[in-house]
């Protein structure tokens, strides 16, 4: 089950107007660029749509790109990046939890760009970097996390099957006993460096 403020409702999403699932949340440790902040992530399982199997992304050069403003908050249509002070979080007893839950043992390294998930450190490009410049010409973007590439998020055997698109883009259900995140791409998460003024997450996908 999620935590968040008692003021953040659960997030719905836009396209269908169902409420979104709960993936995963991280508490930055101390030491990283959000220190103290606590990121909780969503998205919709079930609805699918052409344009939504991954976040939206910038058009031109992606690297050291600004990123307009605005873009941030739009282009969460049916996915949600929650951030907000770890101390405010409690836990959202009345969300029925779908995903079965499991820890990440995080292991601090001296080797920040390795490869693999990781919290902090360096980016590990799959394909090229795309580390975004700033946002909105005055705030510079910091690396949060990386999840790596083909990560399943196993289900309880009750919980209702993720929608996908099958052929002749008609809905389907998945019969895997999990969801997938952005189609299990690799995740680079980047947030703005504006403290407590705007909090702000940017999603890129690549897949080899």
């Amino acid at each position: 089950k999620p935590h968040l403020p008692a003021t953040t409702e659960l997030p719905v999403c836009k396209l269908c107007g169902e409420q979104q699932s709960f993936f995963f949340q991280v508490e930055f440790p101390e030491g990283h660029a959000w220190s103290g902040k606590t990121l909780a992530v969503f998205q919709c399982t079930r609805c699918v749509d052409r344009e939504g199997f991954i976040p939206k992304m910038l058009e031109g050069e992606l690297q050291g790109i600004d990123i307009p403003s605005g873009f941030l908050t739009e282009y969460q249509t049916n996915f949600a990046f929650l951030v907000y002070n770890s101390g405010e979080g409690k836990i959202v007893a009345s969300y029925e939890d779908v995903i079965v839950f499991k820890p990440w043992r995080l292991i601090p390294t001296s080797t920040p760009g390795r490869a693999g998930s990781k919290v902090g450190g360096r980016p590990r490009w799959i394909l090229g970097n795309e580390f975004p410049g700033t946002y909105d010409n005055r705030a510079k973007m910091r690396f949060l996390l990386q999840l790596e590439w083909d990560y399943e998020f196993a289900i309880h055997k009750d919980a209702p099957k993720q929608v996908s698109m099958g052929i002749g883009g008609k809905p389907r259900l998945c019969e895997q006993p999990f969801y997938r995140l952005f189609l299990q791409n690799g995740l680079y998460f980047f947030g703005t460096d504006l403290g407590d003024e705007e909090t702000l997450v940017y999603c890129i996908t690549q897949i080899d």
